[in-house]
């Protein structure tokens, strides 16, 4: 997986905003860097999962291969969201933040919009999308100046 040549490895995580305002579940492909990101209210293991689950399921098979987790207890079901979304799941090593770093460079740019110690507790819909949008349409250098989405949906071999 080092290689980033096969599409469909991801990187997931959990954002907490302001105390008692919900997170932002967030999962970032390694190769073409497409990032999906829901709400949640709490940092409870089933809420978590059933978002995670939510969130793959809005993809083909063949784009949801494996993710990699750290070690909290939001990730505690991990089994049900193997089963859930069809998708292997691993544990990056305890304290060892760099075995997710293109999650961590995303949640960087999550912050840009949403500072530490934000409230979450207005997102819904049209903030979702405005987050979606800044993630997934912004050029990257690494991507040779395409969007994570220009390279997802080139993937996936729908119409641009």
């Amino acid at each position: 997986m080092e290689t980033r040549l096969t599409v469909g490895h991801w990187e997931g995580d959990l954002i907490n905003g302001a105390h008692g305002t919900g997170n932002l579940a967030t999962e970032v492909e390694r190769c073409t860097r497409f990032t999906l990101v829901g709400h949640t209210k709490t940092k409870e293991a089933p809420e978590v999962t059933r978002k995670m689950c939510a969130l793959f399921k809005t993809l083909p098979p063949k784009a949801r291969l494996s993710t990699t987790l750290d070690n909290g207890k939001e990730f505690a079901h991990h089994e049900d969201l193997a089963l859930g979304a069809g998708i292997d799941v691993f544990f990056a090593h305890p304290y060892h933040s760099w075995e997710r770093g293109t999650n961590e460079n995303t949640n960087g740019l999550i912050r840009r919009l949403y500072p530490k110690k934000s409230s979450f507790a207005g997102i819904g819909k049209a903030e979702l999308k405005r987050i979606d949008v800044f993630l997934n349409d912004r050029p990257r250098k690494c991507l040779g100046w395409s969007t994570p989405r220009e390279k997802m949906t080139a993937f996936l071999g729908y119409a641009p």
